[in-house]
């Protein structure tokens, strides 16, 4: 028998499935917000409706995020909990709507994102974590740079969006993860 086999038959189904599907939540969510900046270009103009993209987005990031991190309290050794989330959606719901205030929001968002990507071992493969903290620390720059262009910020945020969702998405249907993360 192989490596790989023996790995995989030593992982049961159910501990799999108990370990991919709030992962697998967390991937859809973020490819269901980039879904919905992609096709909602038509009202970028709007900086309001930027907002309430941006607070529905660290919503489900942060509702998504809870349903990996409270059964790991229950269990074995508690997985990290990103921050950034829930506190760029209290500070943008509190924070006046204009585009130069939702650019430097999204910007503080998306540098908080790639410290905590650097800092924990958040996704089972780091190298994709610091691919994504990469474009995490991107988003923060080009969010600072286009601060009164809230079209291009908000089309940032979506890109960003897809590619965590398609990061986030890999190691639940690579099995190879899966035996690795959860044998070791």
């Amino acid at each position: 028998m192989t490596k790989l086999a023996k790995n995989h038959s030593a992982v049961s189904v159910p501990a799999q499935l108990r370990r991919s599907v709030p992962i697998f939540l967390v991937g859809v969510s973020h490819l269901l917000i980039g879904l919905a900046v992609c096709f909602s270009a038509v009202y970028h103009e709007s900086v309001s409706f930027d907002r309430l993209l941006f607070v529905v987005g660290c919503a489900a990031l942060t509702i998504s995020q809870l349903t990996v991190f409270v059964p790991k309290l229950r269990g074995t050794v508690p997985r990290a909990f990103n921050p950034a989330h829930p506190l760029a959606l209290v500070a943008a719901l509190l924070i006046a709507p204009s585009a130069a205030s939702l650019a430097l929001i999204i910007a503080g968002w998306a540098l908080c994102n790639a410290v905590f990507l650097l800092l924990t071992k958040s996704m089972p493969q780091r190298r994709d974590a610091r691919l994504l903290a990469g474009f995490s620390g991107l988003l923060a720059v080009a969010s600072l740079f286009a601060v009164n262009d809230p079209v291009m910020v908000t089309g940032l945020y979506g890109t960003h969006a897809v590619l965590a969702g398609v990061f986030g998405l890999i190691p639940v249907f690579d099995s190879k993860v899966q035996t690795q993360e959860t044998a070791g």
